[in-house]
């Protein structure tokens, strides 16, 4: 079923009532919804992209600070683009485009430095957090069955992990590269990810004292023409015993 197909509305309503996180699709009233999706692959992609948008919006509508000025950035931005229609999460049903329409805007006027800016290792922090809070877990191939790209190295500075998954990434910081998920104890996730090229201004290593909010500690560093972004699911605590130092790895 292609891009353009039209789904009836109550699906649709289905589909959007669906919070990120929740069992609702297990829920009676969401029966037709998961019938559906059963039987058709296309709605069940749909369904997982309206998911794991959701799930960054809530991210950044919590965690991101209102910069000054912001309410005339957005209303400038509107009017240069001068939609025809109202945008909302259904419109994924009708096609890509607008999609990227709207995370454009939100990337450009919320998250992303206005043109001209510096990317600041802040904001390399705040959108690798994002990226690691909608990723899905377990994917990716082991690196013991499959080595990963030869232009996209492990850290030095992170221990190397037994049972470390890799997953390519197409588009963080408008950077390519590869996310390393590694295993921690209990349900503790963490993630390095190295892209493809470097941000000016950071250091050579990750640091001792993480940038943390939202749960998760972070460090980013520039290594050999790279950069690397740590993302620790945990206090700075848990973060330091995922570096490469004297005291040895996570038990």
């Amino acid at each position: 079923m292609g891009e353009s197909s039209i789904y009836n509305e109550r699906i649709v309503e289905a589909l959007e009532a669906c919070r990120p996180g929740s069992n609702d699709l297990a829920e009676r009233d969401m029966a037709p919804l998961a019938a559906q999706m059963a039987a058709d692959p296309h709605l069940a992609d749909l369904y997982e992209r309206a998911q794991c948008l959701d799930s960054r919006l809530s991210v950044a509508f919590h965690d991101v600070p209102v910069p000054e000025g912001l309410d005339a950035r957005i209303l400038a931005r509107l009017a240069m683009e001068k939609p025809q229609r109202p945008v909302s999460r259904r419109w994924l049903l009708a096609g890509s485009a607008l999609l990227a329409v709207a995370a454009g805007l939100l990337v450009a006027v919320w998250l992303g430095p206005q043109s001209g800016e510096k990317v600041t290792e802040q904001y390399v922090l705040d959108e690798a957090i994002r990226c690691f809070e909608g990723a899905a877990t377990e994917s990716g191939q082991f690196v013991a069955e499959k080595s990963p790209p030869a232009a996209y190295p492990f850290s030095r500075a992170v221990v190397n992990l037994r049972g470390t998954r890799w997953r390519t990434v197409e588009d963080l910081l408008g950077r390519r590269g590869v996310a390393y998920d590694l295993p921690g104890p209990g349900d503790t996730r963490a993630t390095l990810y190295v892209l493809s090229s470097p941000v000016e201004g950071l250091d050579i290593g990750p640091s001792l004292r993480p940038f943390t909010t939202a749960g998760c500690s972070a460090s980013a560093w520039q290594e050999n023409g790279r950069l690397y972004v740590l993302v620790v699911q945990g206090e700075p605590s848990t973060y330091q015993r995922y570096l490469n130092l004297p005291s040895g790895p996570i038990a």
